[in-house]
């Protein structure tokens, strides 16, 4: 199709060759549009997979303690209500950060407590294939989608890295930003319905994985391997109007007609997704990552480029990083994808929230902690997934490590009037130090983030093989744990924030009702050190 082949139409009107690409992909499912009615038809009757509803911050969800696996788990409120779970013991509630809906995913919900659409009780049918035609189009497709995305969000990040500009190029600057922006979450929401679709998420969550060199690499193999798929009969019931298949000879002028089509559309996305490939940034190396291996890949560029997706002036409510990490949610129903997505995040686990910690605007810290809030809740309430992150990855000390320093940080930036000091001592202090308006805000934001970090870490105790790893291993216990938490004491007896440093900064303590999971010989063990800290909390 004219302009699908250049990658000026794509950076320039993604959204118009993307209505383009719509059509295409019915005809190559043989299908008839509208693409919704497309993806409505390659889900399964019921009883496949998890429901893939995904809410955002003040959304009304339910947690069900009959039913759940985790403390985390949640179910959206359609899939309660067709649960039977009314005379479980249930709590409606209004979602502080958003989440997702956890029915028909064993890890995290019991497979009784499962409405009948999602649940693994119910005879399961095989997954319906993609159609040949339709799978050979969306590869390149999602390739092109999804590489224009990070494109444009690396983009908006070098825009806002680049310092203040001249006047004269100030306001160019915020237009430029303002259509980045809108153009990187029109890709994003574009994306989110296909990725509904279990063959399509498992498509892209390759794609993702991948480096721009290995990207560029496929095309080839890929291009060699579906030539000729397109004249391939459509599954049941995503075929052409029955009136139009009593014509053969119509018939195969139109197949004819549309694989000639498809074929060309085909080249032509590869050749624009390997342009895109090549004008991804370098990777930098000045990110504070644990390790260089994948550093260029798609996912790991999104979770790196979360700081600059947060509210601006050319994006006041943060929608943009709002939708990339739904997008990412939509993929975690992938297991593996899921622990793929936490390695790569534990390398900048401790950047992220020292960020968080030292944001100079509570919108910018507000928003970057919902959307790590969003992702670790998903990402650490698989048990099997965490206690593979523990053996392979470090999970345990990298969360404990980031604690300290994050403690550290607080009690180190506490002002006298944090200490208890009266007000007009406190204030005469204040001035004495030259502090800034905004610094009790900042100090806030380091609460923040080290409340976080302790939700994290209580989310990944609460499964009892972790707690039990803990207890046992003495360079964890003894070495990260009871230092933490003398760390910790003193914070909790301050004035005139007792309040909140107790609810906030004691997470880590109300964490360790683990004591449950193991004998208390474990802390006895430990010595004074161990009794002291439990008792204190």
């Amino acid at each position: 199709m004219e302009g699908l082949g250049d990658v000026r139409k794509w950076l320039v009107e993604p959204v118009q060759c993307l209505k383009v690409c719509e059509g295409l992909l019915c005809a190559a499912a043989g299908s008839q549009p509208p693409l919704q009615q497309l993806l409505a038809l390659l889900q399964p009757a019921s009883g496949n997979g998890p429901c893939t509803a995904v809410w955002t911050a003040g959304a009304i969800a339910y947690r069900c303690k009959t039913c759940a696996v985790t403390t985390s788990s949640a179910v959206c409120v359609s899939c309660f209500k067709a649960g039977g779970h009314e005379q479980h013991d249930y709590i409606m509630y209004r979602s502080g950060a958003g989440g997702c809906c956890d029915c028909g995913d064993v890890s995290s919900w019991k497979a009784e407590g499962c409405c009948p659409a999602h649940s693994p009780l119910v005879p399961q049918a095989l997954l319906p294939p993609l159609p040949a035609g339709l799978s050979s189009l969306l590869q390149p497709l999602l390739r092109v989608v999804l590489l224009q995305a990070v494109l444009c969000i690396e983009t908006l990040a070098k825009l806002a890295g680049s310092g203040t500009p001249p006047a004269a190029r100030a306001t160019s600057a915020a237009a430029a930003a303002a259509v980045l922006q809108q153009q990187a979450v029109q890709l994003l929401t574009w994306l989110q319905p296909l990725l509904k679709v279990a063959r399509i998420r498992s498509m892209a969550c390759d794609i993702v994985l991948l480096s721009p060199e290995q990207l560029q690499q496929q095309q080839q193999q890929q291009q060699q391997q579906q030539q000729g798929v397109f004249g391939q009969p459509a599954p049941p019931g995503l075929q052409q109007p029955q009136q139009q298949q009593q014509d053969p000879h119509w018939q195969q002028q139109q197949q004819q007609q549309q694989q000639q089509q498809l074929v060309m559309v085909q080249a032509q996305l590869w050749s624009v997704a390997q342009a895109l490939a090549r004008q991804l940034a370098p990777a930098n190396p000045s990110f504070p990552c644990r390790v260089q291996q994948q550093q260029g890949c798609l996912l790991r560029r999104l979770l790196l480029l979360l700081p600059s997706m947060a509210p601006g002036s050319h994006d006041p409510k943060g929608q943009l990083l709002t939708e990339a990490v739904t997008l990412l949610l939509l993929m975690l129903y992938d297991s593996q994808f899921k622990y793929d997505t936490t390695t790569h995040l534990l390398d900048c686990y401790s950047w992220l929230l020292q960020l968080v910690g030292s944001a100079r605007e509570d919108a910018v810290a507000d928003a970057l902690s919902a959307a790590l809030d969003r992702l670790t809740v998903q990402l650490f309430n698989s048990e099997e997934t965490t206690m593979r992150l523990m053996v392979r990855q470090g999970l345990l000390q990298t969360l404990l490590s980031t604690a300290a320093s994050l403690t550290t940080d607080v009690s180190r930036h506490m002002t006298p009037h944090h200490r208890g000091l009266p007000p007009s001592a406190a204030a005469a202090a204040a001035g004495l130090m030259g502090l800034a308006a905004g610094y009790r805000h900042r100090f806030l934001n380091r609460i923040n983030a080290y409340r976080r970090v302790m939700c994290d870490t209580s989310t990944v105790l609460h499964h009892g093989p972790a707690a039990l790893q803990l207890l046992s291993q003495p360079q964890l216990f003894q070495q990260q744990l009871l230092p933490l938490m003398r760390e910790i004491q003193p914070l909790c007896k301050r004035q005139p924030q007792r309040q909140l440093y107790q609810q906030h900064l004691l997470k880590l303590l109300t964490a360790l009702a683990l004591i449950r999971h193991a004998p208390l010989t474990h802390f006895a063990a430990a010595g004074p050190a161990a009794a002291e800290s439990s008792g204190g909390g």
